[in-house]
């Protein structure tokens, strides 16, 4: 948990702090109460948790403000960085992310309000439905919102699912699962192959045909199967059958990342124009009103960025605060006429503030442009 918060924030402790309370008070009482170690492991986890934010804020005082209120507060109680979303975001992209087993969910919800109603749940399921609900509550609540935030709720979801299925489940609730799970991987392939159709960004970057065919055949010889054979076995080999073909397509579906990256917007990875930066070679490199980090990282170069983008907290070096720029103009500055300079930026930001302006697009991923200018001359 420690290591958690170093990485990714408070919210490596909203999973396990959300299920191990939860357990204790299901057990208060009982001879399942687990006795765990708080005194000493909440200790170790401060320490290790703490350990480089207090270092840096001895070091420069004004970042505690800058940890505390921006990074802390401002994140999750305004909109302050750029991620605002309706409140019910999470819930489709619960919804799909869970497919093939989207169909379960309502039965495992529905038993789980049966179970509390007649205070039947055990300590496993208060602790596995409190990893799930209250982490999902907290980051809908929260003022700024990623794709990626819930996907620790998804192992606690998992083996709720698992040990709902490996005990007695209504017909009807089985039917429904088991029969979604079926047309959800049935209709995939045609779904992605439909979508350059009623969709123009997509016409161009839709999966390969290779994956499209694989899938569909994949999931035919599953669904002929299942017919035949697999829906007369036990829910064991029923859950390995889907969860194999399910692998493959998800799997198969990130190898083609490259080919749909396109379709992401601003979720669409930046690697694909930094390596293309990196083979130009320019004289300067800038990110301008974008979150375009994989541009540092890929190119591994210094960059110049805005001084409305730049979280600048502490004072910056000379030779940082030369790489501070007010207006795109400033980067064509001090270099000569045939000097390059490259950088990221939004579509709708090169529209406005680059477009005819002797910029030139290089490449495109998502919502994010590389484009090059040149040198004003000295």
């Amino acid at each position: 948990m420690g290591l958690g918060f170093l990485a990714k924030g408070p919210m490596a402790w909203v999973v396990p702090l959300s299920g191990a309370i939860s357990w204790i008070w299901a057990t208060r009482g009982s001879e399942k109460r687990l006795f765990l170690l708080w005194k000493s492991g909440v200790l170790l986890t401060f320490a290790v948790a703490m350990s480089w934010f207090v270092v840096v804020c001895f070091r420069y005082p004004e970042l505690w403000n800058y940890f505390l209120g921006y990074e802390l507060v401002e994140r999750f109680a305004s909109t302050t960085h750029g991620r605002s979303k309706p409140w019910w975001f999470f819930i489709p992209i619960l919804v799909i992310g869970a497919i093939p087993w989207t169909g379960f969910l309502p039965g495992l919800a529905r038993q789980a309000v049966d179970k509390i109603r007649e205070k039947k749940m055990g300590p496993v399921g208060w602790f596995l439905g409190s990893s799930v609900v209250i982490p999902f509550v907290v980051v809908s609540c929260s003022g700024s919102k990623l794709l990626t935030y819930i996907l620790p709720i998804y192992p606690a979801l998992a083996l709720a699912l698992a040990i709902w299925l490996s005990g007695k489940v209504c017909p009807r609730c089985e039917k429904v699962g088991w029969g979604f799970a079926l047309i959800s991987l049935g209709v995939l392939g045609p779904m992605l192959w439909c979508v350059r159709y009623v969709w123009s960004e997509a016409a161009e970057v839709t999966p390969s045909t290779g994956y499209l065919v694989g899938a569909m055949l994949m999931a035919s010889v599953l669904i002929l199967l299942w017919g035949w054979k697999i829906r007369k076995g036990d829910v064991l080999a029923k859950v390995g059958w889907v969860a194999g073909v399910a692998i493959f397509l998800w799997h198969g579906a990130s190898w083609e990342m490259e080919r749909i990256n396109d379709l992401l917007g601003r979720q669409a990875s930046v690697c694909s124009l930094a390596k293309l930066a990196n083979r130009h070679q320019p004289e300067r490199l800038f990110i301008y009103r974008a979150r375009a980090a994989g541009l540092l990282f890929v190119t591994d170069r210094k960059v110049w960025i805005s001084r409305a983008d730049a979280d600048v907290v502490v004072k910056p070096s000379i030779e940082a605060e030369g790489r501070l720029f007010a207006k795109p103009g400033d980067l064509q500055q001090g270099l000569s006429a045939g000097q390059k300079v490259e950088g990221i930026t939004l579509r709708h930001v090169y529209r406005e503030e680059f477009e005819g302006k002797g910029w030139e697009i290089l490449g495109r991923a998502g919502e994010f442009y590389l484009i090059r200018g040149y040198g004003a001359g000295r």
